[in-house]
């Protein structure tokens, strides 16, 4: 899994880098930009980034389904609702932009276009995503460190205590020991 998320950090910042560098302003380039392919294939990378996050969620749905008595399993539900509810504003302000990116149509310009186009497709939707962030993160606060599961992952160790449940050996405190 964390190859995975390496992986679209890693097309993420790429996309980000394209369609900022290839969609700044320029007097000299084509569609008013430095480079009109680059915003486009940079635009295009994020848009499909965010598909395979929608569709990342499945597996990771199943995951967490698979062992409801983790202690870490409602703070990973509302992580997991948070995520899912922040993409239809992700992928509206995206395909926005793509769009822009294609046709530079005036009133699509999240800079200059029109105000209900700036309030719509930029602040009502970075809004939602915020909002829906910081409520995940707000629902999930108690999540259990590592430090405090025990062998089987299912149940918590009391405070300062060193005996694992599983065992019921002594250990130094260190995860696997």
């Amino acid at each position: 899994m964390k190859t995975v998320l390496g992986v679209t950090h890693l097309a993420n910042m790429v996309g980000v880098g394209m369609a900022t560098f290839g969609g700044a302003p320029s007097g000299t380039g084509a569609g008013g930009v430095v480079n009109q392919n680059l915003s486009q294939v940079g635009n295009c990378i994020l848009l499909l980034v965010m598909l395979a996050t929608c569709w990342w969620m499945w597996p990771t749905y199943r995951r967490t389904s698979s062992v409801p008595r983790h202690p870490n399993h409602p703070a990973a539900r509302f992580l997991l609702c948070a995520a899912a509810a922040t993409m239809p504003f992700q992928l509206v302000r995206l395909a926005c932009n793509t769009a822009y990116a294609f046709t530079h149509e005036p009133s699509l310009d999240p800079i200059t276009g029109s105000f209900a186009t700036r309030l719509g497709s930029l602040f009502f939707m970075q809004l939602g995503v915020s909002l829906a962030a910081l409520a995940g993160g707000w629902f999930s606060r108690g999540i259990v460190p590592r430090s405090r599961l025990s062998g089987d992952d299912l149940v918590l160790k009391p405070r300062g205590s060193s005996t694992s449940r599983a065992t019921g050996e002594e250990n130094d405190g260190v995860i696997g020991s």
